[in-house]
């Protein structure tokens, strides 16, 4: 309860320190947030509304590793999802690198969050996750098709693009996939 109330404040350098000390905690006890997740990705998706590039980045970084810790937990959850995904595409179009980089990390998380393997098996086409889908494909194909790119930008964009591909081909129209 206390980080929500240093979340909510203006200073920025809290707000980053917090977050640190929300991905030390997320990283050593696995698991152990789900509880309090919706909670926290609220504020943590109000703080990307920040000016401060290193806090956005922090904040990234953050809900990357709760996602990835916390896979099956918000699985059963989609409204998390739901919640995020929206919030974070903008940021691949962000002008820094590092955060654009981040954001197609976080993309390629939510990529095995929304679809986990046991379902692609099934091979049911989701109306709501082909348009999702969708709006993940059209986040990540203009990274992955500039040319003049920060190398780590391609090499998330190729990896996502991948996953993407993997995970969700199936609800993709094939000219796409043969992008």
């Amino acid at each position: 309860k206390a980080i929500y109330k240093q979340l909510a404040s203006s200073s920025i350098k809290t707000k980053s320190a917090i977050f640190v000390l929300l991905q030390t905690l997320v990283k050593t006890l696995p698991n152990n947030f789900y509880n309090d997740l919706e909670g926290l990705f609220d504020l943590s998706l109000k703080s990307l509304d920040d000016k401060n590039q290193t806090l956005k980045l922090d904040v990234l970084y953050f809900i990357r590793l709760a996602i990835e810790n916390h896979q099956y937990q918000i699985m059963e959850s989609p409204n998390i999802v739901k919640l995020i995904i929206p919030k974070i595409i903008p940021w691949v179009n962000e002008d820094w690198y590092k955060i654009i980089a981040e954001a197609l990390r976080l993309i390629g998380s939510i990529i095995f969050v929304i679809r986990p393997e046991e379902s692609i098996q099934q091979k049911v086409v989701d109306i709501e996750l082909k348009k999702t889908t969708y709006l993940l494909y059209n986040s990540i194909v203009p990274r992955l098709e500039a040319l003049d790119i920060d190398q780590e930008i391609k090499d998330c964009a190729i990896q996502v693009s991948g996953q993407l591909v993997a995970y969700l081909g199936d609800h993709l129209d094939n000219v796409d996939t043969e992008k």
